[in-house]
C-alpha cells in the first residue's frame, strides 16, 4: 500500500471515529433527557398532589412508578444500542471509549436531579 493511499485510510478512520463518537455524545443526550423527564415528572407528582384523594394521589404514584420503570427500561436499551455501536466501531479497528463518552452525560442528569 502506498503511504498516500495508507494516510487516506488514516484519516477516513479518523473521520468515522468522529462520527461514531458523535453518534455517542447524541444517545448520551438522550439518556439525560429520560432522566430528566424522570425526575420533573416525580417532582411535578410530589407537589401537584396536595388537596387530593388518597385514591387519586395512589392512582398517581402507581402511574409515576410505571413510567419511571418504563423510562429506565428506555435507557437501558439505549445502553445497549451504545456498546453495540462501540463494539462494531471496535471491529473496525477504531477505539472508543464509551465510558468517557458517558460519564459527561450520567454527570449532568445527575446534577439536574439534585436540583
Amino acid at each position: 500500500m502506498s503511504e498516500g493511499k495508507f494516510t487516506e485510510k488514516l484519516d477516513q478512520k479518523g473521520d468515522h471515529r468522529e462520527k461514531i463518537e458523535d453518534g455517542l455524545r447524541l444517545i448520551a443526550e438522550g439518556k439525560t433527557h429520560l432522566g430528566t423527564l424522570r425526575a420533573n415528572l416525580e417532582a411535578a407528582i410530589e407537589t401537584e398532589t396536595e388537596g387530593l384523594s388518597v385514591e387519586t394521589r395512589a392512582k398517581l404514584e402507581r402511574a409515576k412508578e410505571n413510567i419511571s420503570r418504563q423510562i429506565g427500561q428506555i435507557e437501558a436499551e439505549i445502553e445497549k444500542i451504545a456498546r453495540v455501536v462501540t463494539d462494531l466501531a471496535q471491529s473496525l479497528g477504531i477505539e472508543i471509549n464509551l465510558d468517557e463518552i458517558l460519564q459527561p452525560s450520567e454527570q449532568a442528569s445527575q446534577e439536574k436531579e439534585a436540583a
